[in-house]
């Protein structure tokens, strides 16, 4: 697997107070930015789960906020959800098919070509990685060994965007 190129876009971010119906508003800005690149949907559904993971999880959802923020270049789509906290770690649970909760993380580790988590209890980011196959990419179908989470520090591509100072608690 070739590791993807160095972002060459500035990050778009968006604020968005703790609240439930701020979770559209998160998918619509997300489609905006996107617009008509391959991995709109899938961004869009992702950024919807862990928006909604935030609100439920940690602090945000008790009148905090979450930001979403994305990056992109030519290949692929990297976005981030930072919210404010929480002393649980993110890890996918087992899919219940009688559940109606608790596929979020599960979904990400399932669609994203990577993903991670960085920060804790005072702020977190929960990133994931789409690659555009349609432009210029080998149109390879990936396989499970190449969808799985990435320690966030042990990636030169993600730590890159880690530097970024609003992504608490990462870099």
């Amino acid at each position: 697997m070739t590791e993807p190129a160095a972002l060459i876009t500035r990050p778009i971010r968006r604020a968005f107070p703790g609240r439930a119906e701020q979770i559209s508003r998160a998918r619509d800005f997300t489609k905006r930015v996107l617009g008509s690149c391959s991995v709109t949907d899938e961004a869009v559904l992702l950024v919807s789960e862990l928006a909604t993971n935030a609100l439920a999880h940690t602090t945000t959802g008790d009148g905090g906020q979450f930001d979403v923020t994305i990056y992109r270049d030519a290949t692929s789509v990297l976005i981030g959800v930072t919210d404010n906290g929480s002393d649980k770690t993110p890890a996918p649970g087992t899919l219940d098919p009688e559940s109606e909760t608790g596929r979020g993380l599960g979904l990400v580790e399932l669609i994203a070509h990577r993903w991670g988590h960085c920060g804790g209890k005072h702020g977190r980011t929960v990133w994931f990685e789409l690659t555009d196959h349609t432009m210029g990419q080998d149109d390879a179908p990936l396989g499970p060994a190449d969808r799985h989470p990435v320690e966030p520090a042990a990636d030169e591509h993600v730590a890159s965007c880690q530097a970024e100072p609003r992504w608490r608690g990462c870099g």
